[in-house]
């Protein structure tokens, strides 16, 4: 720690080791809040403070990957919102577009994840008039399984850790992509769909929609409503569909991996010159 460098960047879930660095040199990633969304008491109280607090005050900037992301950061912290810069997650370059026939009589959901965020409840509950099959990525309590099973939707249930070959299959094999989740830091399933070629079904809140763009149809996550009609309207509406596949090709020029590289390059210079910072457009 004594041997810092001209800049000191931190990522990942170490953000504490930030205060034993120079704040002037010192960048921040923080991805989401997470782990103070999913704790309470004197535990979230310790969390906020050693992983966000103490490292939002001794860095000069912090970057978060969307605006929600953002907000999260200056609600937890009351830190400016100038030293917070947005710059997003870039796409790995194994996902590239795929063409596929839509399967309109029997379409194929793919949901990556598990946790509570990802609403998987409502997401089922949504799908149980729906004739598809729900393909989910991710550890699975009982009771989802079950109620999957008791509305008789066809299911596929993939609990080991795939790579990324693996996943980029899944997304190759889906017809729909699904992200209804009740919060997101940034929501890479979005990105990745768009840049496969598959349509997207996202949450109007949290970071979603700013990822999204126009490359996804938005729904209330908390109804079960709005969520089914959307996957209606996508089953039925080829011209919809197409109009998503195109607009996510567009959207996922925003997440190039030479964009991020150099958003982190243009950050990284205005430290060592210690000159004001304006993201690139």
């Amino acid at each position: 720690m004594f041997k810092q460098g001209d800049i000191n960047h931190v990522t990942g879930d170490i953000n504490y080791v930030t205060c034993l660095l120079n704040p002037r040199k010192t960048i921040v990633t923080i991805h989401d809040c997470g782990p103070l969304k999913t704790t309470t008491g004197l535990k979230r109280k310790i969390i906020q403070i050693i992983w966000l607090k103490i490292p939002a005050m001794k860095s000069n900037f912090i970057i978060a990957n969307s605006t929600a992301t953002k907000n999260d950061i200056i609600q937890e912290t009351h830190c400016s919102s100038k030293k917070i810069v947005i710059i997003p997650i870039s796409i790995k370059p194994i996902f590239k577009y795929n063409n596929k026939l839509f399967n309109s009589l029997e379409p194929r959901i793919l949901q990556i994840g598990t946790a509570k965020n990802k609403n998987i409840e409502i997401l089922i509950e949504s799908l149980k008039d729906i004739k598809c099959c729900i393909v989910i990525i991710g550890k699975l309590d009982e009771k989802i399984k079950n109620q999957v099973k008791q509305h008789g939707i066809k299911y596929e249930f993939l609990e080991h850790k795939l790579s990324d070959e693996e996943i980029l299959e899944q997304y190759q094999k889906c017809d729909i992509v699904s992200l209804i989740s009740t919060n997101e830091g940034f929501g890479m399933p979005i990105i990745e769909a768009n840049a496969v070629g598959r349509v997207v079904i996202t949450s109007n809140i949290s970071s979603m929609p700013e990822v999204a763009g126009n490359g996804a149809l938005l729904c209330d996550p908390n109804d079960p409503k709005s969520i089914q009609t959307a996957f209606n309207e996508i089953i039925s509406n080829p011209n919809l569909r197409e109009q998503l596949i195109k607009n996510g090709q567009t959207n996922i020029k925003r997440f190039t991996i030479e964009k991020i590289i150099f958003d982190h390059s243009e950050l990284y210079t205005s430290i060592l010159r210690n000159s004001d910072f304006q993201i690139s457009v």
